[in-house]
């Protein structure tokens, strides 16, 4: 659906990409972790996505409301 339906110029961003993988207090894996400043740096880089971008977020089906929204506290958390 992505490749027919996508806005122009829009990327498919999934939880590698703006995210890490972590270890718990108790030594559970967690997933989907805030990187440090400079790894998302790079990632969001990688995306095409600096200092001087746009951005516009949307939610191409219903269960991706809340990727959404983690995309955008991942932005916000990255001062953009």
């Amino acid at each position: 659906a992505y490749a027919t339906s996508h806005l122009p110029g829009a990327r498919l961003v999934g939880g590698p990409e703006i995210s890490v993988a972590g270890t718990s207090a108790g030594g559970g894996a967690l997933s989907l972790q805030l990187p440090d400043a400079a790894t998302l740096e790079t990632k969001l880089e990688a995306l095409g996505i600096s200092d001087d971008s746009r951005v516009i977020v949307y939610a191409a089906a219903a269960n991706f409301v809340s990727f959404a929204t983690r995309v955008m506290a991942t932005l916000d958390a990255a001062g953009l």
